[in-house]
């Protein structure tokens, strides 16, 4: 996010909410905007678990179970945290039973965006930082769009019992958190 900002709270969080979407929909983007906005404390999970971690998730990329460990012992952290936050989840926390069930306290929501606009910003994110980050945990290349797709398609699949399903009509962070905040805070 660009510039500074000193948040002053204007909401609090009933029970935590989590914000998730496929890669490219700038899920941890989306909630630094609705923290700017309204003082509510927001955690990136992914971030959080590679400071629990000390290292790239990269480095777990061979050791599934130990990056679902680590994931289960994060969200109970972050769940645990008061005032509630916020949480940007990884597209893959929801992909694990008992992830779903530790999430079961928050309020989830689910950002759809046009899947070659997902695409074309992941594309774009790998090739600023010659990186793929954890894009190949689940075997899927960014430029393969038939692969995207189905990523895509299997992530809506398993979040269609989210409380609120926001169809991203622009796709900047800070219009979709604009969006999602008149949903939230109305």
């Amino acid at each position: 996010m660009d510039g500074y900002y000193d948040p002053v709270v204007s909401q609090v969080l009933q029970r935590p909410i989590a914000i998730c979407g496929v890669w490219g929909s700038c899920i941890p983007d989306v909630c630094a905007h609705i923290a700017s906005y309204t003082g509510v404390p927001f955690v990136d999970l992914e971030r959080y678990m590679e400071h629990v971690l000390g290292a790239s998730l990269s480095s777990l990329c061979e050791d599934q179970n130990k990056l679902l460990e680590l994931e289960r012992k994060c969200i109970q952290d972050v769940c645990s945290v008061q005032p509630y936050p916020m949480i940007a989840l990884r597209p893959e926390t929801m992909w694990d039973e008992e992830c779903t069930m530790l999430l079961g306290q928050c309020k989830t929501i689910y950002i759809q965006i046009d899947f070659l606009i997902a695409q074309k910003k992941v594309l774009d994110w790998c090739e600023s930082r010659k990186y793929t980050r954890n894009l190949n945990l689940r075997g899927v290349n960014p430029a393969d769009t038939v692969g995207f797709q189905n990523m895509v398609a299997f992530c809506e699949e398993k979040y269609h019992c989210a409380d609120i399903v926001v169809q991203a009509k622009r796709h900047h962070p800070r219009h979709i958190a604009q969006d999602l905040l008149e949903r939230l805070f109305d």
